[in-house]
């Protein structure tokens, strides 16, 4: 019995997790380049924000930016938005989280029963423009937070 163990065939080389990890940060790094290019002018102005670590990269992009008050149909200007997000993201492996927030202003209507509702669509209309360029939807993922994890205050003009 102990003589019929096949003992397993290694098929690649052992990975070595020091340079994978390395390697996530060169690759996250390149991509936080190409953003901070692509949406220079907006970054500049303080209208969009690219923050970064060895792990993830986030772009913050504002609601007005992409959507009207209390509506989660993209503006005209948004497609433009997500083209470049997606030359970017395009032939990469990372994966993409979308998240979709609200002020806490209430909402209630037929479409949109709360802001947890609206976020979630907001989210998932991101992620719908991002597959139609190219993305691929295994690798994307709409999450709405509605009211309850704030980005901003709105308590004041400038929030």
């Amino acid at each position: 019995p102990a003589e019929n163990v096949i003992p397993p065939a290694v098929t690649e080389a052992p990975r070595n997790p020091e340079m994978d990890a390395q390697a996530r940060t060169e690759a996250l790094r390149a991509m936080a380049d190409q953003l901070s290019m692509e949406f220079d002018e907006l970054i500049n102005q303080g209208v969009v924000s690219l923050e970064t670590s060895d792990q993830w990269l986030e772009l913050n992009l504002p609601n007005s930016l992409l959507f009207g008050s209390g509506d989660a149909e993209p503006h005209y200007d948004a497609f433009e938005v997500v083209e470049k997000i997606a030359t970017v993201l395009n032939n990469r492996d990372n994966a993409v989280k979308v998240e979709g927030f609200t002020d806490n202003q209430p909402i209630s209507t037929s479409r949109f029963p709360s802001n947890w509702e609206l976020s979630a669509a907001r989210a998932a209309a991101m992620v719908r423009m991002l597959v139609m360029e190219g993305i691929e939807p295994e690798r994307l993922a709409a999450v709405g937070y509605g009211q309850y994890q704030p980005v901003a205050r709105n308590d004041t003009e400038e929030g």
